[in-house]
């Protein structure tokens, strides 16, 4: 019952903070998708997937900002999301097609090259096509059952036979209550980053605490973000990073002369070294910092 109770929490919060909410769910810089303006993407996104139930959907996209419009739309239509990303070579997207029986999929220009897809034999929906269109159809609470399969993640790599973990709405969203009683209890608004690939799993600990709170997310986007990640962290005013600790080594340099204040960093996806955890305290004046690694 709790489980339940908290889905149907969640679904509805999002929904609320998608149709009143002033704020901004994707700042990048001087570019800004709000709350209102990522509803109008998902009715439009939710219009083509309305005959669509319980299926797998593909997301071919890099983080954009028609990424988590598409996200949440998979979802609130209650479909399965499995996540591709322009990184993951043509040869395992193949193969995900192949062991999911994936049948549609939502693309971005994000991800690149379109004409690839085209040998995938499943149905596409083209997000600046799909804008373009005056079809909307109105969001609303899907019917599911909480131990319903949300999403399908695939492990990194670009060897072997690609393993996908299953993750139902029970899984994800208790994850997120507990995160959100660890870490966001106080008033302040949190800004999302996370600095790894959008088909990493971790995404899932900023996408929907930040949907849920009605807070932002910063993506690194641009290429200049992405060598200069600093730069990105204090304009956009970031908050709560989500990364690898060689993500932090790869900063060194820029830290070196300056020190940013962070609430919460969290690392991931790998071991966490001595001498990383004393450059954080040198560098790094952060309230929170946890290991998430295995």
């Amino acid at each position: 019952m709790q489980e339940k109770n908290q889905t149907i929490k969640f679904f509805n919060r999002v929904k609320k903070n998608l149709y009143e909410s002033n704020s901004n769910l994707v700042v990048n810089n001087n570019e800004v998708l709000t709350y209102k303006q990522a509803k109008n993407k998902i009715t439009k996104i939710n219009f083509h997937l309305r005959n669509i139930k319980k299926q797998k959907i593909l997301i071919f996209s890099d983080k954009s900002f028609n990424y988590y419009p598409a996200v949440l739309s998979v979802l609130f239509s209650g479909n399965i999301w499995i996540q591709i990303s322009p990184n993951m070579p043509f040869d395992r997207i193949k193969e995900i097609c192949k062991i999911t029986n994936a049948k549609y999929g939502i693309y971005d220009k994000s991800f690149g090259n379109k004409k690839k897809l085209e040998k995938l034999k499943i149905k596409v929906f083209e997000l600046e096509k799909i804008f373009k269109e005056k079809n909307e159809l109105e969001i609303s609470i899907p019917k599911i059952k909480v131990n319903d399969t949300a999403m399908i993640f695939f492990t990194s790599g670009s060897t072997g036979v690609p393993k996908g973990v299953e993750i139902s709405y029970k899984n994800f969203i208790s994850c997120m209550f507990h995160q959100l009683n660890v870490l966001y209890n106080s008033s302040k608004k949190q800004v999302f980053s996370d600095y790894h690939d959008t088909s990493f799993v971790m995404s899932l600990v900023v996408i929907f605490p930040a949907v849920y709170l009605n807070c932002s997310i910063s993506p690194l986007v641009d290429f200049n973000d992405k060598i200069f990640p600093i730069n990105h962290i204090i304009k956009n005013r970031v908050s709560t990073i989500i990364t690898v600790p060689s993500f932090v080594l790869f900063m060194k340099n820029q830290l070196s002369k300056k020190q940013i204040n962070i609430d919460n960093l969290i690392l991931c996806g790998e071991n966490f070294p001595y001498n990383i955890l004393s450059f954080i305290k040198t560098h790094l004046k952060t309230k929170n910092l946890y290991n998430l690694y295995g």
